[in-house]
């Protein structure tokens, strides 16, 4: 371990994350495999209709999508938590904060790709098998399947940074205004809400975000008034946008400085 801790690189970094990690990835991995293999069956055998096994898929998947949006940054905290107690870890390694920060963030991120690749394979295979509102070819229904995950991963990130950055943000707090920490870091959250809202409704920021739409396939497989999930998630099969995808990866690029810079005030000082 303490030669893999000295290498100060990426690899040596990101072997340590997996060290300290290792178990609690494999038995979410595990465990996730397990519930979208058995769940569906469950669901199949306690009704006899069709469309009720479909719907009940529907709000599984969905469930089983909005878990996967928040894993990465569950991944992320809980591996920062366990060194904020450790100065040394910080100040003493020849990795700048961006670095050790940065490496984590990847490993989860990794880590939720893996999931999210095998948890969405076995449930793709799961609809399959039980011809489930079948009306798409297996490579068109597959296309979909691939839309949805890697806009699922790419949602993922931006809220592992958006968390991230409040992280750093209550960890600063907390050092200085404890009694108050709670207040500030909801005025905080909702002020920045509130001026990406503002952001948001610019004709030029639209016009940005719409550029360049990107999509695998036009099919759908859901009903658009039942299946809301599916169709705010890639409405007429747009997975992203290539003016949106150098939006948002900048704003998740600064959220991330920001909150490397906050942290590593907290534990310098």
């Amino acid at each position: 371990m303490e030669k893999t801790l000295k290498k100060g690189s990426w690899k040596g970094l990101f072997q340590k994350e997996w060290m300290f990690s290792k178990w609690e990835v494999l038995t979410l991995i595990l465990l996730n495999s397990a519930v979208v293999t058995l769940l569906p069956f469950g669901i199949k055998s306690a009704v006899d209709i069709p469309q009720d096994f479909s719907d009940g898929m529907s709000i599984f998947t969905g469930l089983w999508l909005v878990v996967h949006i928040f894993l990465g940054l569950k991944l992320l905290f809980t591996s920062l938590k366990g060194e904020m107690n450790r100065p040394d870890v910080w100040l003493h390694s020849p990795a700048s904060i961006y670095q050790i920060v940065g490496v984590k963030a990847l490993f989860a991120a990794f880590v939720n790709a893996i999931m999210l690749s095998v948890g969405g394979g076995l449930l793709g295979i799961s609809w399959y098998l039980n011809e489930a509102n079948r009306i798409l070819s297996l490579t068109d229904g597959t296309l979909v399947l691939i839309s949805i995950l890697i806009k699922i991963f790419l949602i993922s990130i931006v809220v592992m940074m958006t968390g991230f950055l409040f992280l750093s943000i209550y960890y600063v707090v907390r050092s200085r205004y404890r009694n108050f920490t709670a207040l500030i870091i909801l005025l905080l959250f909702f002020v920045g809400a509130l001026l990406l809202e503002k952001v948001r409704i610019l004709n030029v920021f639209s016009a940005l975000t719409d550029f360049g739409p990107v999509r695998l396939t036009n099919a759908n497989f859901y009903d658009e008034t039942n299946h809301n999930l599916f169709s705010l998630l890639v409405p007429d099969g747009v997975i992203f946008t290539i003016g949106g995808l150098f939006v948002y990866g900048g704003i998740t690029a600064v959220l991330f400085i920001l909150g490397a810079v906050l942290l590593e005030k907290k534990v310098r000082y």
